[in-house]
């Protein structure tokens, strides 16, 4: 008689009882986040070459090395959205704003720069701002401070000839 192999018994598993389903929850309409955008920063329009902080710094350099300051002014605004603590954008903006006549700006952003970094240069810009408005008391002030943190002939000089 040939042998017949037995197949395994297989056993059945006991019927596990099925959970009612939950009913979905009514789906609300999301509304879509408004997020406002840091001054200087970009969109998607935005060609990628000029969405770099360096890249709107030479842009910036390059227009107001050209004399186009207005210009100049956008790319250092968006540049200080990106790098807000980065003495010499503030520096920069300084300037582009006293060479346009807008000294009272200057003084802020000169300001900004010296309270970042105590950039030299921001020293000799806003006491040129103080100059021209009137206020060498204010630029005696301001050069005499840069005086303390740095040893200047510019600044120096500038002071002795605002108090003869």
């Amino acid at each position: 008689k040939p042998r017949v192999e037995k197949k395994p018994r297989v056993e059945k598993r006991p019927e596990v009882e099925k959970k009612p389903r939950v009913e979905k929850r009514p789906e609300v309409e999301k509304k879509p986040r408004v997020e406002k955008k840091p001054e200087g920063a970009f969109d998607l329009t935005t060609p990628k070459e000029e969405r770099g902080f360096d890249a709107l710094m030479a842009k910036g350099d390059k227009l107001r090395k050209a004399g186009n300051c207005s210009k100049a002014l956008e790319s250092y605004l968006k540049a200080t959205g990106l790098k807000p603590k980065y003495a010499g954008t503030h520096y920069k903006i300084g300037e582009c704003y006293r060479r346009t006549g807008d000294c009272k700006s200057a003084v802020k952003y000169y300001d900004n720069a010296i309270q970042i970094s105590g950039f030299r240069n921001a020293f000799i810009g806003i006491a040129k701002c103080y100059r021209e408005m009137g206020k060498d008391a204010d630029a005696v002030r301001y050069l005499e401070k840069g005086l303390k943190k740095y040893e200047d002939g510019i600044m120096r000089l500038m002071l002795e000839q605002l108090q003869k």
